[in-house]
């Protein structure tokens, strides 16, 4: 099945191209999904335009905004990566969800992230976490969020998306690892 977010509020579920279930956040309208992801658990996380997260446990919405550690109630995406943690990219940064704690940890141009506007999050099959924002791509080394664990790149440009080319892994003729890079207005 697939969930997909709608504008004004509603999630729906799909199963080929039937629309099997319909939800609406309780107290939320007029707020768009713009992120969808879904837990080691089995629950739904949902990004929103302004209102922070909801989570959908056992039938019932919990949010999470700025006052619970998210760095922006403006959620642009979402990923979960290999350890399980689930990264919201926003306007101002990005917080990540530990699983095994159950915490919001934060990250921003404030404390090291070279950009504002977090587009998206990529992890690499070395398990680097790759940030698309609207400066450059930040890269963390080991999962960990701290200076002496970044690089960056591309200076100024504003990345929107970021794709290790796993085909070329396979390939014995390429020597290193390829990545595509989505720009906004760049190339």
């Amino acid at each position: 099945y697939t969930w997909i977010g709608s504008h004004d509020g509603k999630i729906l579920k799909f199963q080929g191209s039937s629309a099997t279930e319909t939800l609406r956040i309780p107290g939320v309208s007029g707020t768009g999904i713009t992120a969808i992801a879904e837990d080691a658990m089995g629950n739904l996380w949902l990004g929103t335009n302004g209102e922070g997260i909801f989570q959908k446990n056992n039938g019932k919405f919990t949010r999470y905004s700025t006052g619970e550690g998210l760095v922006d109630n403006v959620v642009s995406s979402t990923f979960k990566d290999n350890r399980d943690n689930l990264w919201f990219s926003t306007f101002d940064g990005i917080s990540i969800f530990r699983h095994t704690e159950r915490t919001f940890e934060s990250f921003n141009a404030r404390n090291g992230l070279l950009g504002m506007r977090v587009h998206n999050v990529y992890e690499d099959s070395d398990g680097n976490i790759f940030i698309a924002a609207d400066k450059r791509i930040t890269v963390i080394k080991d999962g960990k969020l701290g200076k002496k664990n970044l690089e960056y790149y591309l200076k100024e440009i504003s990345v929107t998306c970021i794709y290790e080319d796993l085909f070329a892994l396979d390939n014995k003729d390429c020597k290193e690892k390829l990545y595509w890079i989505a720009t906004h207005g760049a190339g």
